[in-house]
């Protein structure tokens, strides 16, 4: 079977698989978030770039579906319900909801200012004000909030990006060729510019590494239909990821691992038999409420609860939450989506 084929409808296990790369993304902040030494070295903290990494792959590949099948109005509006109703509802919650609380229970002393200011600084996606002054003022990495909201900028940014380049007629009819070599380029760049050490800002590091990622996913997006789904080939897949981590390093890896860690998302997606998230997808609630929901179990526990005990609690917390995202916020907001055709 070739992979598109595979992910042609909903009938895969892709959500299931952005399901556990968000659910990384907890496991990989525990011990920053905790404020000990990661027992595995680097394997833990890395796991959560590598997870957003596969998350961008995911969203390339998806999107770009999205926007061949849509005209430009109709996706862009797609693209705004799918992103911020959720992200708008988080910052309110975390405002509102858990910073008054905290300040409630512990010494902090909410400023009113602040929590007022943090949905509409915040509100289009660019993280101006990761703080509600004076919460989470005990914690090892205090007053964050919401610490993984940083990706959803440069998400958004290349929904905007990719759905202009496909309005042109000559990408849409040649995309494996026109993606390929975007993403050729992108890749160059961070190679370069991760080489160049702090040579260029974060956010353009960012920017690009991300960018490469999601322009792989639509690299795969146009040849679906000739690569072939093959359990030895993931395998393979993974087994080059490893290598590389052990000859580059965990971080150099990942300037070079677009096409196998590209196979082992997508491969997984369509050939694990389990459904989970095909229906209800709460990943993006589990990434949006992992950060707080970590803070929430070391303001309550500390490290009581060792490593294994706060992913699970926190993961649990997440899992709550997202679903209450999803069924509340998420699902209701894509019925708008009928609104503009």
């Amino acid at each position: 079977m070739n992979l598109g084929t595979a992910l042609a409808d909903r009938n895969n296990a892709l959500n299931f698989v952005r399901l556990v790369l968000a659910s990384l993304v907890i496991v990989a902040h525990t011990t920053p978030i905790m404020g000990i030494p990661d027992p595995t070295g680097h394997l833990l903290t890395e796991l959560g770039n590598w997870a957003v990494n596969g998350f961008f792959i995911a969203s390339g590949y998806l999107i770009t579906g999205s926007r061949l099948r849509s005209n430009w109005w109709s996706y862009l509006w797609r693209r705004i319900l799918r992103i911020f109703p959720a992200y708008w509802v988080a910052l309110l919650v975390v405002a509102f909801v858990l910073a008054p609380m905290v300040a409630a229970f512990t010494p902090d002393n909410l400023v009113v200012k602040s929590a007022l200011g943090f949905p509409i600084r915040n509100a289009l996606l660019w993280q101006v004000q990761d703080e509600v002054a004076n919460t989470l003022t005990s914690l090892p990495i205090p007053h964050v909030w919401l610490g993984t909201a940083w990706t959803l900028f440069y998400e958004f940014v290349a929904y905007l990006l990719l759905g202009s380049f496909l309005s042109i007629a000559w990408v849409r009819r040649n995309g494996l060729l026109a993606m390929g070599f975007l993403t050729a380029v992108l890749v160059g760049l961070t190679v370069a510019m991760r080489a160049a050490s702090g040579a260029s800002p974060d956010s353009i590091e960012n920017f690009i590494r991300l960018g490469a990622y999601f322009a792989v996913g639509s690299v795969a997006f146009f040849g679906k239909n000739w690569v072939r789904v093959n359990s030895t080939l993931i395998l393979i897949s993974a087994v080059t990821i490893v290598l590389l981590w052990n000859l580059a390093g965990w971080d150099k890896a990942g300037w070079f691992a677009h096409i196998p860690l590209t196979y082992l998302v997508l491969g997984l997606g369509a050939s694990l038999p389990i459904r989970l998230g095909a229906s209800n997808d709460i990943s993006y609630g589990i990434y949006l409420y992992g950060w707080p929901s970590q803070q929430l179990v070391v303001l309550l526990l500390g490290t009581s609860a060792g490593i294994f005990g706060h992913i699970v609690i926190a993961l649990l917390v997440a899992s709550v939450t997202a679903c209450a995202s999803w069924h509340l916020v998420e699902k209701p907001s894509l019925r708008f989506s009928r609104f503009v055709r």
